[in-house]
């Protein structure tokens, strides 16, 4: 139950007791019956939390001789009470100290610690002996210890031997240093020196943006790759990513960049395994990347080989009317004659004095040289080039994975906004068949946003528009447009 927290006076010449003191405005204790005669018990009032204290309870209120508890809040030990006296103060009994961890242990393998406090929320940092990789920093945390996921490590358990580059404990893989890669940085790659073209020429090697996570902005970097004629040059992609439609990789049959000689063009995300090849003796990539998002990039892998596209006359070419092979090379009486040949009863006469012709797909090696390289001679057919093809209207992506002879095919995809892709095949014509197209996205006839007018179209089509007004009551309107997934989209 309720205190009145009032005494009556002591006497005409009353004096208030020790712990009250007088009610004078009738009032002042509070709760009647009290009057302007009784004196009133002191109330100290609600204290103030002590120092570092979370929390104060004064469960049975502050007047004098009554007690509240505290505690205290995180990173600190102790608490106690405070309790009201007749003076109408809070006397403290206790208070809240913060957490020292002490001296830190030096974990294995590591230095002595560094310390900026031993006290709770301070930390040691420490790093590792010779022969360790790692280090860290440990925490004093509010239950007293110290504290630390971080360690020194032998990095040939972590990473095994990094020849050339150092091991990263967070990826556990080795990290190159510039012009390296492979898992132990042992294979020579050509990094992109921005604005500095590389020019290479050696039979195989690898081409890398970048041997850390994610390449730079504002790149403009040039691998020129050189051969001798008659040779191919194959490139192929391991993992390939960039900011799509900002940071491109094109592929040139030419030294110099020539929109007229692009192989491929590449943006986006595609998966390793690419293939790009040149029979000009010259392969040129061109990385460039704009002024925002960044992404992993690529590394290639290049190889030089010596073309051997002939084939010998007995294989594809066909004897004159009156010949026959010298398939066994004995047929013809004569002991000059070669498999080469033809026998005309007991004499042989070489390919081009008897007029000869050359298989489907293949055409005649006439200046010893057409088919590329030795072993292909003047009596050989060379099988039909086709050349790098253009690309079909609207597409990109066009890759030539085993070449451009005869029956080989390259495949296309189509740029944002169509659908479709397919192949093109060499023909025997030396002309390219093509089988498949890309076809423009058609969004069809759009709805009709709600409360508004019909809308008003320039076209269905990927990158058209449709603008709408709305009908009485309403205000706003605005504009649908046609997205490459064949949806209409906006926001008004």
């Amino acid at each position: 139950e309720g205190s009145t927290n009032c005494s009556g006076w002591f006497g005409l010449g009353h004096q208030c007791g020790p712990g009250f003191s007088p009610n004078a405005t009738a009032d002042r204790c509070g709760i009647p019956p009290c009057t302007a005669l009784d004196c009133c018990v002191v109330d100290c009032g609600y204290p103030g939390s002590p120092t570092d204290a979370l929390w104060m309870s004064c469960e049975r209120g502050t007047t004098l001789g009554q007690q509240c508890a505290f505690g205290c809040r995180g990173g600190y030990t102790g608490g106690g009470t405070v309790t009201c006296t007749a003076d109408g103060a809070w006397a403290l009994n206790g208070s809240c100290r913060v957490v020292d961890c002490g001296v830190p242990p030096t974990p294995a393998n590591a230095t002595s610690p560094t310390c900026s406090g031993t006290t709770v929320s301070n930390f040691c940092t420490f790093g590792c002996v010779e022969g360790f990789v790692g280090g860290g920093t440990l925490y004093c945390l509010s239950t007293g210890q110290w504290s630390t996921s971080d360690s020194c490590l032998d990095p040939l358990r972590v990473c095994g031997v990094c020849v050339n580059g150092q091991c990263d404990l967070s990826s556990k893989k080795c990290i190159c240093t510039a012009d390296w890669t492979g898992p132990n940085c042992t294979e020579h790659s050509y990094w992109c020196a921005s604005g500095q073209p590389r020019v290479l020429s050696n039979a195989s090697g690898i081409i890398q943006v970048t041997g850390h996570n994610y390449y730079d902005n504002g790149m403009n970097c040039q691998w020129q790759i050189t051969s001798t004629p008659g040779t191919t040059i194959t490139l192929t992609f391991g993992a390939f990513s960039s900011e799509y439609s900002y940071d491109w990789a094109r592929v040139y049959s030419t030294a110099t960049p020539d929109p007229g000689a692009v192989l491929s063009f590449l943006t986006g995300t595609y998966p390793a395994g690419m293939v790009v090849s040149s029979t000009s003796g010259t392969l040129l990539v061109v990385f460039t990347t704009d002024g925002s998002v960044v992404s992993s990039g690529f590394t290639a892998r290049w190889t030089i080989t010596v073309n051997s596209n002939c084939t010998t006359w007995l294989a594809e070419a066909v004897c004159p009317a009156g010949t026959t092979a010298n398939t066994s090379a004995t047929l013809c009486v004569a002991s000059s004659c070669t498999s080469m040949d033809c026998c005309s009863g007991a004499n042989c006469t070489a390919w081009f004095a008897l007029g000869h012709q050359c298989g489907v797909g293949y055409v005649p090696n006439a200046t010893a040289a057409g088919c590329g390289f030795p072993p292909c001679t003047s009596l050989d057919c060379c099988i039909v080039d086709c050349g790098y093809p253009g690309s079909p209207m609207d597409s990109w992506g066009l890759f030539c994975e085993r070449g451009t002879t005869l029956g080989q095919q390259c495949t296309f995809g189509c740029r944002e906004g169509y659908t479709g892709g397919g192949t093109l095949t060499c023909t025997a014509a030396r002309t390219w068949a093509a089988n498949g197209s890309c076809l423009v996205v058609d969004c069809g006839v759009p709805a009709t946003p709600a409360n508004a007018t019909a809308p008003a179209c320039w076209g269905s089509t990927y990158g058209q528009r449709c603008t709408f007004g709305c009908v009485d009551g309403f205000v706003g309107g605005g504009a649908l447009y046609c997205s490459s997934t064949g949806q209409w989209s906006t926001s008004d």
